[in-house]
């Protein structure tokens, strides 16, 4: 079997047991898939599941193709089979036998779930089965999945994805069936790299159709199905046909960013396969248009106008159920990174009609799309500018860089292929020219220097990221420019966020840099060096730090001294793209000031003897800086503050406390790392000098407050040359030692422990003297001392008889620079340090004079009872920790288990002496023993007899013993640093070290190969940057101490396995480590929180470990609960006998510990409650039954914690309860436990149940159960109770009594009430869902109740109750484990169920859909129709008194519930019988009620009964729906205001009259209507073959009444009044009218689906009729404005812009615009409003309607025309409305415009820039603005040359002295004036244009400017503009002023300062 190559690196003790080891791993799993079957699957998939975390993480064992194959084969099966196979073919069938799914998964959610896991990490890799896939050529069969049985199985795990009614809520808790969603779309994500490319006609055309339910959410469940089913290849002619349908759905939903990442996703799944003449204009159009949208950039200039801002649109996106298989939530990022693959994909496409006529130097269609799209975000990536977008702007930059980079590699990685290889990888029909790769790079290189200085943290790191993409893709071009700009930054003193900035980017480029440009880089090194040395400064630690990890980065590279051989190379990159023609050709033609260019420097031919000569120059560079960055350091370490226990007794509050020891910290710890990385670089020659250096340092400093710096400083050292270091090292610290104060004896053995920490054989010479120096510190009184002391003795042990990493051993050199590390080039003999027999022998004795000591020490306490000293217990016991700490490596069982590295210690071992390996091999067994022994006297009794059994400080060290032996097989810590840490930054510095070019390189030829079957190597070097020496220490941080954490798991599994094989020597160290287990439990009722804690999170790491153990004792923790542990006195596993204690009277504090303890210990290892049937069922009858047999017995105090905890276990059991209601896996014994435990609980609850006499005090006996405990028990008997239980109708019955009972017996409102109605809506959905149906039993007794007035009164008042947060009784009632159960009660009270099906969502807030489900299940129980109408007559009964209660706030709720109560009546009536007589039946049961109710509800309560009407009527037929729609627009036409004939617009004409009261009836009535129109759209989805639901037609239900009948009908009664009543006195029934006419029009998606002919020409010559009735303004026309405006804002707001643009905006665009044209003043009340009304309305026309739909050319034309008319209109305010709204409508639609249309806007602003109003000219100029943006720059140049000629020539001429000046006529000077305004406004754009940017071209129109900017040369609003113009110029450009001011003349500059005088700029 072939290894990971870094198994190479681990020492040859541990290879030789890996081949068979993991061949052995890899067989496991093979056994357990084999075994898996339907008897018992749960433990077989425990053990796949952990097998194949071993073999694919740990352990990455490649899996032969034919063996995943046949794994994945097995696991999908049973992932997919359902009860449509034979029961007795369950085991035999194979995948491919599955061509159904039926009712009914064979296994339970949970063990499908973890399944479904398995698959995806089987197959995630992209790599893994690549010939298999459907991105082969030549596909090898063998795994073909059938989609379908995909769809129909996603849909059967999930029913309410299908919308047809009310489906049971899945069983299982919310946690896990979220992970089953998100298992469902991985394995899906998957697998469709495996579906034949065939099935992509067949997934279109089961989506296509649905597509046209545009106002249906099903349309979103639709897109779902597309994006995860369509295969990751599909034909190409499939491709072409299909591309073009996809783009003209993409705009059918408007504002909807799940919509877009739905269209994205699909259409860069497709690119590769597109047809290579399709033509992607429009897609490039409307893409382009969206992403401004998507990252949230504003979509102007400079600002449009007073009141013309407007709110976004109203969100639009995926409900919450269908979110859930969108895949991955990371917010803005996936969106913009399909858009980035999408606008590199596009880079070089021409259209077809151009690309022939296209010159090689031009710029292609695609590239100069995406170059427009950068210059206008560019403004945004100024570290000044600090809005939401720049977060969406840096993750753009950050792909496209990495995108683009990846597409280079791709081409080079195509040139290197042959034949069908070569034209399968090359897929791309166009390449990147060299000159627009240049302009691409140039304009993405500069967003990313600037994101360097962003002040937000995500920015930066995107910039970061880019820069490193980019260097590798044209290195001497880019690291050149970057080089630059890292000097200007370490240079630039102004700033002080600079230079960290500067140096934190250049800590994360380094590795590419060096193999990219290593020649320029050490050209730099000397000026680096110095300049970066400052940067170690003690005050300012962030700079300290990013100074430090510079250094950490650059010292992987850069060699110390190290002397230059003839034989050193410079290796430079294979690849540059800077190197082409194209490239420099482009370079040259750049301007002056752009980032390529001022980077850019010419670079002769440099010869080896140059090279060699700058090597050497760099050499003594670095040699010279070793001592002065020591130096350094030194300055560093003294003026260290101490770390941790100073800062926790700092002042100030504990977060900056906490805050200030996180960054101490982390400055020790860059400190530690920089000198392992130090004196790994620093040759023999330098050496000297340092040791010299560090020594004098010893001599003369004392750093007490930093002594594990120096131990670091000093360790690294003596590790570079131990024979030069050691001997002089410790004799220099050790000197005086004896004499010295405890202070200085602290710290000087503190540095010893550091000394000797990797000394190996050289700690030999002077074993005798570190003996010394461990029996000073032992003897001494201080803490301090001791605690060095122990810490010598573990670092000792350490460097004794550990193999560690000797990385001084890897030393990069000059020839290496840039070359990365191969790790089969590393010298494995060199890296690590084997202990020797002498070694061996020495660390023998400390161990037995210091750990053996120890524990006799201990063994002597404990005999000595009540005369032993704690003092001697903890010191015992420290040292004792501290002693295996070091010597934890050597450490094996006596039974060894054939583990690699237990036979790697076995070999170490027998290198002793015999006596030592009789010491060593039963130490470990003699310790665990000890251990035991010791837990069992601490905290175990009754009553503790001695002092040290409740010593916390002793339990403490016991704790970290058992760590050290339970836990782990070798030390924790490697380094001085967590091997969490480490594995960080390993994984972070991954990422970095990646050549993203090489690897784009290196992937492409790899899956180009392995789709022809080639073979997958396991480890490749391509496209890696790594260096040799982090290599060799990811090696050991990866591998060695992965390898010894998995020992410290897998060696007791196979001891176990053993022991049940009949293995004594197993079953006795087993036995060990179980005592040891049960004294950490006993310990876990320790009296010391923090000891209990500790003990407790320490027994669930020893638990996953020995989870055989804990499951055994969880029954035991179980009895402490309700005091029933009398059982367990033979084997109390370590706990004390609780009912012993309850018995005792002076026991209750020891109880309370007890019981807490035990608490505690559940809730660490709940899982081991909830894996076992048995222990589950058994935890749910004690959690009932804690209250009534301990909580008495207890203190207050107690009680509160006693609460808290049951709270926290509760909440566990919620998240990982699982029952398996599979009826073919579930065991006879579940089956009848699960019975037990409801009829247990129902006992409980109706207070049957017997409770023992000794447990249960007697005032328990007789009271009343606790509410508390009712409630839980509810909650347990809702999460009980499933399909297959509800077949039993004596439990059933037996239920329901119990439910009604709570019901009617509690308070209404209250928690217990609450959960009532929970257990009811369980016990109703679950019957009404059962095959059979509601047997007559049940139905009888339902009758019997819902005919009983007093329940239904209970019910109904309940329901309305419910709504409370908080009910009475008392503050306890709001505790989390409170709210959760009553969460989980409304969620039972109906099933899943999609409403609103539509896209339209409920208005009401406060309306549950539940409750009107429960109603409408308890109807649907019930026999015939009488019985119904009997139950509803009395709910409604009920339901009007709640509906007539005040319309006070206190009881809105009252209000909601009515509307609930009729909407469940509703529902239940019309959705059980169909027909229209039946119908017709409810509804004159129904009409009435309504009739009466709805006159007298009031305004807050209008929603409620609005969504209740429509939840009533959904998905009834047309014919069903009348009775209601002629009730309600019978009112609406009856009261709806009228204008009475003859007058000017009489109030209350009609049928109002006329108050304010029947002004809100109006409205009320309207808005009652306004949601039956919307379910009279409502169409039903195509019917689910999967579950075979049966639809009724409802477009036609008796033949007379249709869709198109009550349309027509509408139209011809109800939409005259709408048109008669647009200039309604009322405002709120304005709005109503307005949204009426919407609803009637004819235009929304309701009436698209229903193909319903438009109703806008009246709609129209009604809304013109209004503003054309007089000249004068008249309140009537005020109010027909507003409604006309309304109206525009509904469209925007609940439309679709490919709806209602043509049909409604545009022939009422001019009258938009002309709603502003008759105010002559707008102070006031009404016309002020109005007014801002009416801009409003413009401004959401504007700004939200995106016109990407396909026929928009013609809709444009017309807009721009409308717009142009207007424009030229009398009235200054609708000029200014004219300019606002073209300033907008190009910032939103510029990429879909065409050039002709771009022309005709400017000249409109041109016109419009000239105007005499300041307000149009302002409007006009920031449309200019946006304009600019994205024009590129030599136009712009162009542009602002002309105007600078038309303003200079606009100047008003003085005349000159003595002479008379030439009259000038009214006109000439009009027409003078008007050119000065136009041409100032364009170059005031022009400077707005570039906020943070100073083109060449801009000075001299700022000089231009500054000559307006007198009186006696401009008027006052020309002047003005220029004045502000500049100020705002001065306030953008002052960070860089020093900077920009180079590209201005003297005389530039003098024009600048006669307008704004400012200190910046002299």
């Amino acid at each position: 079997m072939e290894l990971h190559p870094y198994v190479r690196c681990l020492p040859a003790t541990y290879k030789d047991q890996f081949v068979d080891y993991n061949a052995a791993q890899l067989e496991q799993l093979r056994i357990h898939v084999d075994s898996l079957s339907t008897d018992s699957p749960s433990k077989p998939i425990t053990l796949i599941a952990k097998s194949a975390t071993a073999v694919l993480k740990a352990l990455k064992i490649p899996i032969p193709p034919l063996v995943l194959i046949a794994i994945v084969k097995k696991l999908l099966k049973y992932c997919l089979l359902t009860d449509a196979v034979a029961a007795e073919d369950f085991d035999s069938c194979e995948l491919e036998d599955i061509t159904d799914v039926s009712d009914r998964f064979i296994l339970p959610l949970y063990l499908r779930t973890r399944l479904m896991g398995v698959v995806g990490e089987l197959i995630r890799k992209k790599s893994t089965l690549t010939e298999y896939s459907n991105l082969a050529p030549k596909r090898i069969t063998g795994l073909s999945i059938d989609w379908n049985i995909l769809r129909k199985a996603l849909f059967l795990d999930n029913k309410f994805l299908i919308d047809n009614g009310e489906h049971p809520s899945p069983e299982g808790n919310d946690f896990e069936i979220g992970s089953q969603r998100g298992r469902w779309v991985q394995l899906i994500t998957n697998l469709r790299r495996f579906l034949p490319q065939s099935a992509s006609e067949e997934i279109w055309a089961y989506c296509y159709p649905r597509f046209r339910h545009t106002n249906s959410c099903s349309i979103f469940l639709t897109g779902v199905i597309l994006k995860l089913f369509l295969p990751n290849r599909s034909p190409p002619s499939w491709i072409s046909a299909r591309v073009n349908d996809m783009i003209a759905l993409w705009p059918q939903i408007s504002h909807c960013p799940d919509w877009d990442t739905i269209f994205l996703n699909v259409i860069t799944r497709s690119r590769k396969s597109m047809p290579p003449d399709y033509d992607y204009t429009n897609l490039i159009q409307i893409m382009l248009a969206h992403v401004q949208t998507w990252l949230k950039v504003p979509l102007g200039g400079i600002g449009g106008g007073e009141g013309f801002v407007t709110k976004s649109v109203r969100g639009r996106g995926f409900i919450s159920k269908y979110k859930a298989f969108c895949g991955p939530k990371d917010g803005i990022g996936t969106i913009v990174s399909k858009f980035a693959k999408l606008s590199v994909f596009w880079l070089g496409w021409n259209p077809p009609s151009s690309a022939a006529n296209s010159s090689p130097s031009k710029i292609s269609y695609g590239t100069e799309a995406f170059l427009k799209l950068w210059s206008y975000i560019t403004p945004y990536f100024n570290p000044s500018n600090l809005g939401n977008w720049t977060v969406g702007v840096g993750i753009l930059l950050q792909y496209t860089s990495r995108l683009l980079t990846r597409r280079v590699g791709a081409a080079l990685a195509v040139d290197e292929l042959e034949g069908s290889e070569k034209e399968e990888a090359n897929w791309l029909p166009w390449p990147i020219p060299p000159h627009e790769l240049c302009l691409v790079t140039d304009k993405l290189l500069s967003l990313a220097l600037q994101t360097v200085y962003s002040k937000h943290a995500g920015v930066s790191q995107c910039g970061d990221v880019a820069i490193r993409c980019l260097s590798t893709m044209a290195p001497k071009a880019i690291i050149t420019r970057v080089l630059d700009f890292f000097e200007d930054g370490l240079e630039n003193v102004q700033s002080v966020h600079q230079a960290p900035a500067v140096m934190r980017m250049m800590n994360k480029q380094g590795q590419c840099f060096w193999s990219g440009d290593p020649l320029s880089m050490l050209q730099r090194i000397p000026a680096l060096l110095d300049k970066t040395l400052l940067g170690l400064d003690p005050c300012d630690s962030n700079k300290t730090i990013m100074a430090i990890s510079f250094y950490c980065d650059l010292l992987l590279w850069l060699p110390i001294g190290h002397p230059v051989e003839d034989t050193d190379r410079l290796i430079l990159p294979q690849f540059d793209a800077s190197d082409s023609e194209g490239w420099q050709t482009a370079l040259q033609d750049l301007p002056e000031d752009s980032c390529l260019r001022r980077g850019w420097r010419y670079r002769n031919q440099v010869d080896d003897d140059e090279i060699r000569f700058l090597m050497k120059d760099v050499s003594e560079v670095t040699a010279s800086w070793a001592l002065s960055f020591l130096d350094r350091i030194y300055v560093l370490i003294k003026s260290a503050d101490p770390v941790s226990k100073a800062n926790k007794s700092s002042s100030g509050s504990s977060a900056a406390a906490s805050r200030r020891a996180e960054q101490d910290r982390m400055s020790a710890y860059v400190i530690m790392t920089v000198l392992d990385r130090f004196f790994t670089n620093v040759h023999d020659t330098v050496f000297p000098s340092i040791l010299k250096s560090l020594t004098s340092f010893l001599k003369t400093s004392a750093c007490t407050n930093a002594p594990k710096q120096v131990a670091y400083l000093v360790s690294t050292c003596a590790a570079k040359n131990p024979e030069l270091s050691f001997g002089p090292l410790f004799d220099v610290i050790s000197s005086g030692l004896e004499s010295s104060s405890d202070l200085i004896k602290a710290y000087k053995i503190r540095v010893l422990s550091g000394l000797v920490k990797r000394a190996g054989t050289h700690i030999l010479p002077c074993c005798d003297k570190v003996k010394n120096v461990l029996e000073i510190a032992s003897k001494s009184s201080n803490k301090k001392v001791r605690k060095s002391g122990n810490k010598l003795l573990r670092f000792s042990l350490f460097s004794l008889t550990s193999t560690w990493k000797n990385s001084y051993g890897v030393n990069p050199t000059f020839g290496a620079l840039g070359v990365p590390g191969d790790i089969y080039s590393l010298e494995i003999d060199k890296m690590w340090h084997i202990p020797s027999a002498p070694e061996m022998d020495a660390a023998c004795e400390l161990i037995t004079l210091y750990c053996i000591g120890a524990m006799n020490t201990v063994k002597s306490v404990i005999e000595k009872g009540k005369e032993g000293s704690v003092d001697e217990w903890r010191r015992a016991n420290k040292n004792l920790e501290y002693c295996l700490r070091g010597c934890a490596e050597i450490l094996n069982d006596e039974m060894v288990t054939g583990h690699p590295h237990e036979a790697h210690v076995s070999r170490v071992i027998s290198l002793s002496s015999p006596k030592a390996q009789v010491l060593l091999k039963s130490l470990r067994s003699d310790l665990v023993v000890f251990v035991g022994e010791c837990l069992s006297k601490v905290n175990t009794s009754l009553e503790p007899e001695f002092e040290y059994q409740r010593d916390p400080k002793g339990a403490t060290c016991l704790l970290k013993i058992i760590d050290t032996l339970m836990l782990s097989r070798g030390v924790k810590r490697m380094g001085g640093f967590s091997n969490k840490r480490s594995m960080r930054n390993i994984k972070a510095q991954k990422q970095q070290t990646r050549h993203t070019l090489l690897k784009e390189k290196s992937d492409v030829i790899l899956m180009t190969k392995l789709k022809f079957g080639g073979t997958r190597p396991l480890y490749r070097t391509e496209g890696k940057t790594t260096s040799l020496p982090y290599m060799s220490s990811r090696a050991l941080v990866c591998f060695r101490q992965q390898v010894m954490d998995r020992a410290s798991i897998d060696i007791f599994r196979v001891m176990k396995n053993r022991a049940s094989d009949g293995d004594e020597a197993c079953e006795t160290t087993l036995k060990n480590y179980a005592r040891v287990l049960d004294g950490l439990l006993g310990m876990g009722c320790h009296p010391y929180q923090q000891c209990a804690v500790a003990s407790c999170q320490m027994t669930n790491s020893v638990a996953q470990r020995f989870g055989w153990l804990m499951t055994a004792r969880v029954p035991r923790l179980l009895g402490v609960m309700d005091l029933s542990d009398g059982d367990f006195r033979d084997e109390p596993f370590g706990i004390p006998i609780a009912s012993d204690l309850a018995n005792d009277e002076k026991g209750n504090v020891r109880l309370a510990e007890l019981v807490l303890g035990v608490l505690i210990n559940l809730g660490a290892n709940f899982k081991y409650v909830v894996n076992n049937a048995e222990t589950m069922y058994n935890f749910i009858r004690k959690f009932t039954m804690v209250a009534a047999t301990v909580t008495d017995r207890l203190e207050s105090d107690k009680v509160r914690v006693l609460n808290m905890l049951l709270n926290e276990n509760f909440e566990q059991f919620r998240q990982r309860f699982r029952f398996n209601t599979s009826p073919y896996c579930n065991t006879e014994k579940e089956k009848a436990l699960h019975l037990e435990c409801i009829s247990f609980l129902i006992g409980r609850l109706q207070g049957q149940e017997a409770m023992a006499a000794d447990n249960v005090s007697a005032d328990s006996q007789v009271a009343e159960l606790h509410w508390r405990n009712k409630l839980m028990i509810v909650w347990f008997l809702m999460n009980l109770l499933g399909l297959d239980q509800v077949e039993d109708d004596a439990l059933v019955l037996t239920v329901w009594r119990a439910a009604t009972d709570l019901i009617e017996g509690e308070v209404a409102g209250l928690p217990v009430q609450r959960c009532g109605l929970g257990l009811l809506g369980r016990i109703v959905t679950l019957v009404n869902a059962r095959p059979g149906g509601v047997s007559e039993a049940v139905r009888v007794e339902v009758e019997k109740k819902m005919s009983d007035e007093g329940f239904c009164k209970a019910l109904v008042y309940g329901l309305a109750a419910s709504h409370k947060d908080k009910g009475g009784g008392g503050r306890n009632q709001g505790s989390p484990g409170v709210i959760s159960v009553l969460k989980d009660a409304s969620k039972w009270c109906g099933g899943q169920q999609v409403f609103p099906s539509l896209r339209d969502s409920l208005v009401s807030y406060s309306y549950k859909v539940k409750h009107s489900m429960l109603i409408a299940g308890l109807l649907k129980m019930l026999g015939g129709q009488p019985s119904r109408l009997e139950s509803a007559e009395n709910l409604l009964k009920y339901s009007k008194e709640l509906a007539e209660c005040g319309p006070s706030e206190d009881q809105k709720n009252f209000h909601t519930g009515a509307a609930e109560v009729f909407g469940g009546v509703c529902k239940g009536l019309l959705g059980t019988f169909g027909g229209v007589e039946n119908a017709n039946v409810s509804w004159s049961l129904l009409t009435p009620f309504l009739n009466e109710v709805l006159e007298s509800i009031f305004r807050a309560a209008v929603e409620d009964w609005a969504d209740g009407i429509r939840y009533g009527i959904h998905r009834a037929g047309i014919a069903e729906t009348k009775p209601v729609l002629d009730l309600i627009m019978g009112k609406v036409l009856s009261t709806l205001w009228r204008e009475k004939e003859g007058g000017e617009g009489g109030e209350g004409g009609g049928g109002g009259d006329g108050t304010e009261e029947g002004f809100a009836s109006q409205a009320k009535w309207m808005k009652l209507m306004g949601a039956i129109f919307i379910e009279l759209s409502y169409v039903e989805p195509e019917p689910e073959d999967v579950l075979e639901h049966q639809f009724e037609s409802r477009m036609n239900i008796d033949g007379t009444v249709t869709v198109e009948s009550i349309w027509e009908e509408l139209k011809s009664t109800l939409l005259p009044r709408l048109l008669d009543a647009v200039n309604h006195p009322f405002n709120s029934c304005r709005s109503q009218v307005a949204e009426s006419l919407l609803a009637l029009s004819g235009i929304t998606s309701g009436h698209q689906v229903l193909g319903l002919n438009s109703n806008m020409d009246s709609i129209c010559a009604r809304f013109r009729s209004v503003l054309s009735e007089g000249e004068i303004e008249s309140e009537k026309k005020r109010r027909g404005k507003e409604t006309i405006c309304m109206f525009f804002i509904n469209c925007i707001h609940l439309g679709d812009v490919v709806n209602y643009y043509g049909s409604a905006i545009l022939p009422l665009l001019d009258l938009a615009f002309k709603t502003l044209g008759d105010f002559e003043s707008e102070e006031g009340g009404t016309e002020a409003s109005t007014a801002r009304l009416c801009r409003q309305c413009i401004g959401v026309i504007s700004s939200h309607c995106i016109l990407g739909y396909v026929e928009r050319v013609e809709d444009v034309d017309k807009a721009i025309e409308i717009g142009g008319e207007c424009a030229k209109h009398s009235s200054w305010q609708v000029r200014q409305a004219s300019s606002v709204f073209f300033s907008q409508f190009y910032g939103v639609n510029k990429f879909l415009l065409l050039e002709s249309q771009t022309v005709r806007i400017f000249k409109i602003f041109c016109d419009l820039l000239g105007d005499e109003r300041r307000e149009v000219c302002v409007g006009a100029t920031s449309g200019v603005v946006g304009m600019l943006a994205i024009m590129g720059e030599d136009d712009v140049r162009d542009l602002v040359n002309e105007y600078i000629q038309i303003a200079n020539n606009s100047i008003k001429k003085r005349s000159r002295k003595g002479s008379k000046a030439a009259p000038v006529g009214g006109a000439q000077k009009a027409s003078q004036e008007r050119l000065q305004r136009i041409s100032v406004s364009v170059l005031c754009a022009a400077v707005h244009s570039f906020p943070y940017s100073v083109p060449s071209f801009l000075p001299p129109a700022i000089a231009a400017l500054s000559k307006h900017s007198f009186e006696s040369t401009a008027p006052l609003g020309v002047r003005d503009l220029v004045k502000k113009t500049l100020s705002d110029f001065k306030r953008t450009h002052v960070d860089g002023w020093a900077e920009f001011r180079r590209v201005f003349k003297q005389e530039e500059l003098e024009c600048l300062d006669d307008v704004i005088t400012c200190e910046y700029y002299a």
